[in-house]
């Protein structure tokens, strides 16, 4: 019995890895990811100062560089460590609770993050072991993860400091010990607190952080049926989980102030942090086989649905299949993963028609194609002569065949459609908002 016990956070922490990586394998590289990728082919000092200009600080930047020295695939090599990040959290759980370890796999938001090459896994893991850290006495290593903890996402320094507040116990730890941890956390973070400072005012504005929406505050229990089992097993684990749990409590306050205050927190990827530190405090309350039992049970029926990533990659094969011709990208730096002959096509519809223009008045071409965002070049910003000849199923892009009348759409590869997608009845409410079909 004591072998199996020391053996099940092992087993439940491969399961976790196993399903990150079998989800991994699905997809090409998305935005962020191209960006972080491109950082991590350069030489490493280059690499840190690419990632001092981003709104994060660069620890993960530091994580994909070493990981990206590896004879792996760049899209593996970049979510390994999320993968690996997802697991411990896996097994960490399952050492306090065997049904905790065990809900986490069921948790689809969360292992949607752990197939990226993002940092959202790597926070949850670092947050989490560095709440179950405090209780022991040991803050040197707690001050350390805390650090760790912060400079990995640019919201880490306000969710560490929200966590541990509470997980703190205040009547009982000596100033010294307390200037120990705070010295392990801080130290460490004062070369690139600067540059994120200021990149942090400067990306304040940025209109993408926008308020989050009630299904987004869903992705904490993976949907309705996981509210519903979440508010069962908190019930059941009162009132001997009241004090674990607050910590959790603390940082949804903190979320739901910001986010009432205008500043938009990315929820529906934040609030993947949050199974991994209510599991912790419901299995360390009175009942915990119930508690942690009922939510995992609703997360095995949940039903949120996890969003599609645009997949770069998907993108890159549908242009390939058509003949040579110009490529116009918004984020052309992340295209080139995929597609390396990629043009900028400028952030704004006007920026796009313009270059659209230089290219057919430069050159002696019928066709360009276009890969961007949806709606971020609408057709009637196309300037006179140009329309949009035909466009591609791709998961979360907008790829589009721009040309004239002499752009021939006669033989089109598999996945694409002559015409506009605005005129789909199907795709228009939301590939062309607020447009009537041309």
């Amino acid at each position: 019995m004591g072998a199996l016990k020391k053996a099940l956070p092992w087993v439940v922490a491969l399961a976790a890895l196993a399903l990150a990586l079998s989800r991994a394998a699905q997809d090409g590289l998305w935005y962020d990811e191209a960006y972080t990728a491109r950082l991590a082919r350069l030489p490493l000092g280059r690499a840190l100062t690419g990632a001092m200009q981003d709104v994060h600080p660069p620890t993960w930047t530091v994580i994909a560089w070493l990981f990206a020295r590896l004879p792996l695939s760049i899209e593996l090599a970049l979510r390994l460590p999320a993968a690996l990040s997802y697991a411990g959290l896996a097994g960490l759980l399952t050492r306090r609770a065997p049904l905790a370890g065990l809900a986490i796999l069921f948790h689809l938001p969360l292992l949607d993050l752990a197939a990226q090459g993002r940092a959202y896994s790597t926070l949850a893991l670092a947050l989490v072991a560095m709440v179950h850290l405090v209780p022991q006495g040991r803050p040197l290593l707690t001050g350390l993860l805390a650090g760790f903890a912060a400079s990995l996402h640019g919201t880490g320094p306000l969710l560490v400091a929200v966590l541990l507040f509470p997980s703190l116990p205040w009547h009982s730890i000596r100033p010294r010990e307390l200037g120990m941890m705070a010295a392990a956390a801080l130290l460490p973070q004062l070369w690139w607190m600067p540059a994120f400072i200021e990149q942090a005012m400067r990306y304040a504005g940025e209109p993408w952080y926008v308020n989050s929406t009630a299904w987004d505050w869903l992705v904490i229990s993976d949907g309705q049926v996981g509210l519903a089992a979440l508010a069962v097993a908190v019930m059941v684990g009162l009132p001997g989980a009241a004090r674990p749990l607050l910590p959790a409590l603390a940082l949804a306050l903190t979320l739901a102030l910001a986010e009432v205050l205008g500043a938009g927190m990315e929820i529906r990827k934040l609030g993947a942090l949050f199974p991994g530190l209510i599991l912790l405090g419901l299995a360390q309350g009175n009942r915990p086989l119930w508690a942690t039992g009922a939510l995992a049970l609703g997360l095995m029926f949940s039903n949120r649905t996890v969003d599609d990533r645009p997949d770069l990659r998907e993108a890159a094969m549908r242009v390939r299949a058509l003949p040579a011709m110009p490529v116009l990208a918004w984020y052309a730096g992340e295209m080139r993963a995929y597609h390396p002959a990629t043009l900028w096509s400028g952030p704004t519809p006007m920026d796009t028609a313009r270059r659209l223009t230089e290219l057919f008045a430069a050159q002696e071409i019928q066709c360009a194609a276009i890969v961007n965002l949806w709606d971020t070049a609408p057709e009637e910003a196309l300037p006179p002569g140009l329309e949009v000849r035909a466009w591609a199923e791709v998961t979360g892009l907008d790829v589009r065949l721009i040309g004239t009348e002499a752009c021939s759409v006669d033989s089109l590869p598999a996945g694409w459609h002559v015409g506009s997608a605005c005129k789909d009845p199907q795709l228009r409410e939301w590939v062309c908002e607020g447009r009537e079909a041309q």
